[in-house]
């Protein structure tokens, strides 16, 4: 299911069906269908996890829901001395939070944009 590495620890993993093709590691959101999901398409949406791998339509996706996982960067984010909320950007990729985002957890390394880095998925926060 996972590459090896892609999860830290114990994590809440569901499995759902993408509504689109989805990237590894990428932010998505219940889809239109009960059961699936889709990428998170805009900026500062209600998030529901992280995908483990990568998935055709209509294929089966890993998601975390709770836990520490791989999440793929869309614009640098720099974490210095407390872990970074981070929200989906409009392709699934993940970049900081502003003010009043809703997010799916928090950075706890610095990245840039392009590579993969440990978060907690930790949704339905506001920051």
């Amino acid at each position: 299911m996972a590459n090896s590495g892609s999860v830290y620890g114990m994590c809440t993993v569901i499995s759902y069906i993408a509504e689109e093709a989805i990237g590894a590691y990428q932010i998505v959101k219940l889809g239109a269908t009960i059961g699936n999901v889709q990428l998170n398409d805009a900026a500062g949406e209600q998030c529901l996890g992280v995908t483990l791998e990568k998935a055709a339509i209509g294929q089966a996706v890993a998601v975390v829901v709770f836990g520490v996982t791989k999440v793929k960067c869309g614009t640098a984010i720099t974490v210095t001395t407390t872990p970074v909320p981070i929200q989906a950007d409009g392709s699934g990729d993940a970049l900081e939070a502003t003010t009043g985002d809703l997010i799916v957890g928090y950075a706890l390394k610095s990245a840039a944009d392009g590579d993969y880095f440990p978060a907690l998925i930790a949704p339905g926060g506001i920051f």
